[in-house]
């Protein structure tokens, strides 16, 4: 009757074996921004022999970007086009009246104004019209992030109905400006690498430099620290000079080698990226 414990134990000791000699995970880098994930597996010659130097990796990364920075509104408002349209004093200039009166005059009916009003519990004026509360039951069963944009969404359009042509532009200008600090667009490649083997802890790849006239190389590492446990894999990516005197496009070669190394941890939870929205 206990015969099968042994049995399992065996087999349970088998599959750690396999599973430290294979080089899998997914990692990421320390802002979250950037991930890669790794699926290694051994090489065999002709006559079926491992080749215990060398491992072929199929990797897959994805490199997160914020359509924009935290704290560059106020910039970012007085460089817009919008921002063109008044003069210094703030008022619309008279070339954008006639056109931001039919914008009003279609976008701002006292249906649409009592929509605004219903939605964000304001009291309703004069000849405008309260809007049907069961349609607010699909904007109440949305993710609390997201139903918080569409208020903003709501308040800013009410505020270009309501308030001054540079009150109103401007607030619907913030509130895109914050969404798309929150929107990320995703840049994905995908590799296929040859490691070779250093010691049983590290693995190393590295490319031939190349045509610029830096002569530039990147080295990637699969390294496990020392005293770490079969899974404590950690992935580097490293971009250096070879030709340190040299100059190209951005400057001298023989600086910012430090701003080209990426270390990327492994995760195995869910991780957030700090974005709200993703744009493929």
């Amino acid at each position: 009757m206990h015969a099968p414990f042994p049995l399992f134990a065996l087999i349970l000791m088998s599959a750690t074996s396999v599973a430290a000699d294979f080089r899998s995970g997914v990692f990421w880098t320390e802002d979250n921004r950037s991930r890669i994930e790794f699926y290694c597996h051994d090489l065999y010659d002709d006559a079926g022999k491992r080749d215990d130097t060398k491992i072929k990796c199929k990797s897959k990364s994805v490199l997160f970007t914020a359509e924009r920075e935290h704290g560059k509104f106020d910039s970012d408002w007085l460089e817009s086009d919008v921002q063109n349209m008044f003069n210094d004093a703030g008022n619309l200039l008279a070339e954008h009246q006639v056109e931001y009166e039919e914008f009003i005059a279609e976008f701002c009916t006292s249906e649409i104004v009592g929509a605004y009003k219903t939605i964000l519990g304001i009291p309703l004026g004069k000849g405008e019209q309260e809007f049907d509360t069961k349609r607010l039951d699909k904007l109440n069963q949305r993710h609390p992030s997201e139903k918080q944009d569409k208020i903003r969404v709501f308040e800013a359009n009410l505020a270009l109905c309501l308030e001054s042509p540079g009150v109103g532009m401007r607030e619907m200008a913030l509130l895109e400006h914050d969404k798309a600090t929150r929107t990320c667009s995703i840049q994905q490649q995908a590799f296929t690498e040859i490691y070779e083997k250093l010691n049983d802890n590290l693995w190393v790849y590295q490319t031939e430099p190349d045509d610029s006239p830096c002569k530039r190389m990147s080295i990637s590492t699969l390294r496990r620290p020392e005293g770490g446990r079969y899974s404590d894999w950690e992935f580097e990516f490293k971009s250096i000079a070879l030709d340190k005197h040299a100059e190209d496009s951005a400057g001298s070669c023989d600086i910012g080698d430090e701003n080209e190394t990426e270390l990327y941890t492994e995760r195995t939870g869910p991780v957030f990226v700090g974005c709200d929205y993703i744009r493929y």
